[in-house]
């Protein structure tokens, strides 16, 4: 599957509109990409659904580096603050362009899941901004319009919440409990019912 993206990526290159050349193998817009990937995501869960420790945001970077590292990634993320001091080195080479508002009107729309309210496609799209660094959203002129209002929190909120409780059994969560002999819902059942789960896996494994 790696290896597919990664020939998808080799053939993806041109300029920005400022006239820089570019290639989606740059060692450097590997780093960004899995950056912006990693931070979005552990961000955005936890502002959104749960908070997050500092010991488990460690982890969660240092477990994703062996898949990075498949994708040619050569400087992955450690901490939040690396990502901050990437984007403070790369700000002076972000500039404002239509295809991000299109980009966001797009998520905006409720193309991209039809199934869910207008009013949540708006909140996910603020809410998108909201977690960008400042001096980011600075240079992309994404202005007050992007301002995550009171009720945009709300609504993440609740979606989140909803989204951590429903298991999709096709999920890599899911498939990776089965592998471990566990229910495909471990992950989602309250930690008494986990210990106890993995206290029976262990008793089995023994016998």
């Amino acid at each position: 599957m790696i290896q597919g993206v990664t020939n998808m990526h080799a053939r993806v290159e041109g300029k920005t509109p400022s006239g820089e050349a570019y290639r989606a193998l740059d060692p450097e817009l590997l780093d960004w990409v899995a950056a912006t990937a990693a931070y979005g995501f552990l961000t955005a869960y936890d502002r959104f659904v749960a908070k997050v420790s500092p010991e488990d945001q460690a982890r969660f970077y240092a477990e994703g580096e062996p898949v990075l590292s498949l994708y040619g990634v050569k400087k992955p993320l450690k901490s939040d603050a690396d990502f901050l001091a990437m984007m403070e080195s790369l700000a002076p080479r972000f500039e404002p362009h239509p295809i991000v508002g299109e980009f966001l009107a797009i998520i905006q729309s409720g193309r991209a899941a039809p199934g869910l309210p207008k009013r949540l496609h708006n909140a996910m799209a603020r809410g998108a901004v909201s977690i960008l660094p400042p001096l980011v959203r600075e240079r992309l002129q994404l202005g007050r319009e992007y301002d995550l209002k009171p009720l945009d929190y709300l609504l993440l909120k609740l979606g989140g919440a909803a989204a951590e409780r429903r298991p999709q059994l096709n999920s890599p969560p899911c498939q990776a409990s089965l592998r471990l002999g566990l229910p495909a819902d471990f992950l989602y059942r309250r930690p008494a019912e986990q210990r106890r789960l993995l206290a029976e896996r262990a008793a089995t494994a023994t016998t």
